[in-house]
């Protein structure tokens, strides 16, 4: 938590039962994120309990909620975390302030598609999948925004992620984003 603080977040911690939530983190960019954090395997159990948080309003509206794991992230638990709305990160230590940087950006860009496709769905990668067959993105557009969900794979799967990458990654969401809402 105190990491957190330190890259300039805003930080809030739950009292008492956290309801699949131990704390809550607003960003400099003002994207509100719960986050729940495990130190074990990460099952559709966990997920659930941070999804029906979600959905039953507990957070508060406007956060994203993300589990944030330095253990194994099975594959039920996954897809049920993508179809829900739950970003699962699996991470340790310093390198989760960038990789967050990145989904904090992702999932604007997600946010951004779906409103101008009106897409129905809060699994990130349907909404993209739905956006690429629209006409709403160029060819470079959709190029640009698989090399973006290729990013996001790495950071869920805890695969080798350069810091450098995940900022070029910001820059190109934040471009996107600038790109999509001038259109609308």
């Amino acid at each position: 938590m105190a990491f957190f603080e330190k890259q300039g977040y805003k930080v809030r911690r739950t009292s008492g039962r956290d309801y699949g939530v131990d704390f809550y983190v607003e960003t400099p960019g003002g994207k509100k994120f719960a986050i729940e954090v495990k130190t074990r395997r990460i099952g559709v159990p966990d997920v659930l309990s941070v999804a029906s948080s979600n959905y039953s309003g507990t957070f508060g509206k406007g956060y994203s909620p993300v589990i944030v794991s330095s253990g194994e992230i099975l594959p039920l638990a996954e897809q049920v975390a993508s179809q829900n709305g739950v970003m699962v990160v699996r991470s340790e230590g310093p390198d989760v302030a960038p990789r967050l940087r990145f989904i904090e950006s992702f999932v604007a860009l997600v946010e951004v598609l779906a409103g101008s496709g009106q897409i129905q769905t809060r699994d990130p990668i349907e909404v993209i999948n739905r956006a690429t067959r629209s006409t709403i993105l160029s060819p470079d557009d959709i190029t640009t925004l698989r090399k973006l969900l290729a990013t996001r794979n790495k950071v869920v799967h805890q695969r080798e992620v350069q810091t450098n990458e995940l900022e070029e990654a910001v820059t190109t969401c934040k471009s996107l984003i600038t790109k999509l809402e001038s259109k609308s």
